[in-house]
């Protein structure tokens, strides 16, 4: 939980109190990446899960929440500089209310609060302050050591984001970078990333995946609910975190399901016959035969 968590944080940092000075640089950096890795975890074995049945008694914690707790984690090193990223002006100032709450919740002290720039210190000397990518511009001009991308998505202009303005931001020994959201197909940025941490080419890069199946708190019934209430695109998305998209399809069949019928010669004699080719760069077999039924509006799909 965050009170054993902080608790946890609390002795560590006694303990480097202890050490020599380049010492507890290095254990405080240590700290703070398990310690983001710890949490980014638990958050990612919730990935894609967004609940909203009406009665429910518990809801999973959203990546807005655990962003938000991850940062403030790590502030608790002191001279800690973080920074949360998020795709608009209005979700960035949701991480910034979570903050005072969390602050509030754990009675940390607070010398500086300023709301217009969405930037919180703690008497430790660390800041833990709030970006949205569309005016990444305001986030520049100083070092952190960890930022954290929420929903990251979400928005279009994230790799312009980080590539350009942000990565070099991370110039501390050990910064790091997340970079957290539900996939939205493989044709955008977060793909792309994603990727990275599967190929030799990006040896630092670390790609974690989950769907739901991870995530002890779901109840079957409210799964199989969503799978009636959605479409299986829908449902691969945001329940089992897939990258796989339907962009560019006209329709969508499911062989094992209703869409497929035994061939019936007789019902097109009733319908109009049409066929369809393709002469494609790269399959020249691409041929569709089509009737159309007046009498129920349908198109069936014959050969």
């Amino acid at each position: 939980t965050c009170s054993e968590s902080y608790r946890t944080m609390k002795r560590y940092i006694e303990h480097l109190k202890t050490k020599e000075p380049h010492e507890r640089r290095a254990h405080a950096l240590r700290g703070a990446v398990m310690i983001t890795a710890a949490l980014f975890f638990v958050w990612i074995t919730t990935l894609s899960v967004r609940l909203a049945v009406m009665g429910q008694q518990s809801q999973p914690a959203t990546s807005d929440q655990v962003a938000n707790v991850i940062g403030q984690l790590v502030t608790l090193v002191p001279n800690t500089n973080v920074l949360i990223m998020s795709p608009n002006y209005s979700l960035s100032t949701i991480s910034f209310e979570l903050q005072r709450r969390f602050i509030n919740k754990f009675g940390l002290e607070v010398v500086r609060d300023n709301l217009k720039d969405k930037v919180l210190e703690l008497s430790n000397g660390s800041t833990i302050r709030m970006g949205s990518v569309m005016q990444v511009d305001s986030c520049v001009g100083r070092s952190y050591d960890l930022i954290i991308f929420d929903e990251a998505a979400l928005s279009s202009h994230g790799m312009d984001a980080f590539n350009v303005a942000l990565r070099p931001t991370l110039d501390k020994p050990g910064s790091k970078a997340i970079f957290i959201s539900t996939p939205r197909g493989r044709k955008n940025w977060f793909s792309t990333f994603h990727s990275r941490g599967f190929t030799d080419e990006f040896p630092t890069w670390v790609s974690i995946h989950a769907d739901y199946t991870e995530n002890k708190r779901m109840k079957e019934e409210d799964v199989s609910e969503a799978r009636r209430s959605m479409t299986k695109a829908e449902f691969e998305q945001e329940y089992m975190a897939s990258f796989n998209t339907f962009e560019g399809a006209i329709y969508h069949f499911n062989e094992s399901g209703q869409d497929v019928i035994d061939y019936v010669p007789e019902l097109t004699s009733r319908m109009e016959v049409f066929a369809g080719l393709d002469p494609g760069f790269r399959d020249h077999t691409a041929f569709i035969v089509i009737a159309y039924s007046q009498e129920d509006d349908c198109y069936y799909v014959i050969d």
